[in-house]
């Protein structure tokens, strides 16, 4: 169980940097 939790988050922060880095490239950032 810890795992996959561990593996969530992992994977929540990963889709979070990429959609970071999409939006400082296409859009400049949404602050």
């Amino acid at each position: 169980m810890g795992e996959n939790v561990n593996k969530k988050i992992s994977l929540l922060e990963l889709f979070l940097t990429f959609f970071r880095i999409n939006a400082i490239t296409f859009g400049g950032g949404y602050t």
